[in-house]
């Protein structure tokens, strides 16, 4: 470990932690600390779940059990995400010209 992050601090309530990530931007400083953990042994042996996620088909979903598989439809999804794409692009085209010509014309005047 480097000398400047031995004087960092962090309370963690795991003591096996395997590794430590940590991210910039301009404002923050995120720290990831990454540890093994024993799993929880009350898993449910007799039914399974298998979800297959998509953009026309948002969710395939199959169960073991009686219940039949069922789809749930992504197409007005994808719609309305296409739709507030296009109305933010043409949102951030007319500002970056309206702050393109208050430039201009602080310098012209």
């Amino acid at each position: 470990m480097p000398d400047f992050l031995s004087d960092i601090k962090v309370n963690a309530r795991h003591k096996d932690v395997r590794q430590l990530r940590i991210f910039t931007t301009d404002k923050d400083i995120s720290i990831q600390l990454m540890y093994n953990r024993k799993e929880n042994g009350n898993i449910s042996e007799g039914n399974t779940m298998g979800v297959d996620l998509g953009i026309n088909n948002l969710m395939a979903v199959a169960i073991n059990s009686d219940k039949t598989p069922f789809i749930i439809n992504g197409r007005p999804l994808k719609s309305i995400n296409q739709y507030y794409n296009k109305k933010g692009l043409i949102y951030r085209v007319f500002l970056k010209k309206a702050i393109k010509n208050t430039v201009l014309q602080k310098l012209i005047h």
